[in-house]
């Protein structure tokens, strides 16, 4: 998503001097720092809420998220997960999914959030009817994750001693 859709956009809208996209990083935070405080507020009441969303904008870190246009692709995936654990919580099931997808195509270790939302309603402490299965489409859609990872593909074609580590192509750690 970062890759292929928001940065072609980018040089399209802004080719010259990158001023548009730390814009737009700015507002990603600022949505971010919003979906985080209603999440929370959802959970753990307004008061909690105000607190992490403050510390979430003051973090070290945040600085560098709208320095480097190119991180731009951490702050889509922190929205749409963001969004995904919104949909998640309010009930909309499939939304969440689509979001949490598009998470995981703007920055891969958005996966990690991925059991976070499947087991979410037991999580929150929610009653889990028998018939409900969350659990069924994230698993299907990390399987499909795995099907088409250039990392993954390149282990399973080369093996953990292969001519290769990870997609990135680098040799084996011995040869440096």
């Amino acid at each position: 998503v970062s890759q292929g859709i928001y940065f072609l956009l980018l040089r399209w809208i802004d080719p010259a001097d990158g001023l548009v996209a730390h814009l737009l990083s700015l507002v990603l935070l600022a949505l971010a720092v919003l979906l985080l405080v209603i999440l929370v507020s959802r959970i753990a009441g307004m008061r909690a809420a105000i607190i992490v969303g403050l510390v979430y904008a003051c973090l070290g870190s945040v600085p560098s998220l709208i320095a480097w246009v190119s991180l731009s692709q951490d702050l889509l995936a922190i929205c749409f997960i963001l969004a995904a654990f919104l949909l998640r919580d309010c009930g909309r099931n499939t939304l969440a999914l689509i979001c949490s997808a598009l998470a995981v195509l703007s920055k891969e270790p958005a996966i990690c959030a991925v059991p976070v939302l499947a087991f979410w309603d037991r999580l929150v402490g929610r009653r889990v009817l028998q018939h409900e299965n969350s659990i069924v489409p994230y698993a299907l859609m990390v399987f499909a994750w795995f099907l088409v990872h250039p990392g993954i593909q390149a282990m399973l074609e080369d093996g953990l001693r292969g001519r290769s580590m990870g997609y990135v192509r680098l040799t084996q750690p011995s040869q440096w």
